[in-house]
């Protein structure tokens, strides 16, 4: 179980896109898109995601931010370091 076996191909949890939203030092609320989902302001990102309505054709290709640790199986397979 854990990061042994069936781990080594999927890697453990770890990506550098996130979406989320924090309050400002205004007290207003932000959206915060690393996931690189295309929008040409927030209304139209909040419509997108409350209607489910997000496929590969809305994400921007130019987003090289990665999703998962593509060297994790070197990283696991090391001893000593």
């Amino acid at each position: 179980f854990g990061s042994g076996g069936t781990q080594v191909r999927k890697g453990p949890v770890y990506t550098e896109r996130v979406l989320y939203c924090k309050v400002n030092n205004k007290g207003e609320v932000e959206i915060i898109d690393s996931l690189g989902i295309k929008a040409k302001d927030t209304a139209e990102l909040m419509a997108k995601l409350q209607s489910g309505d997000v496929t590969t054709n809305d994400l921007n290709p130019k987003c090289k931010l990665k999703a998962s640790d593509t060297e994790y199986r070197s990283h696991v397979c090391k001893l000593n370091g």
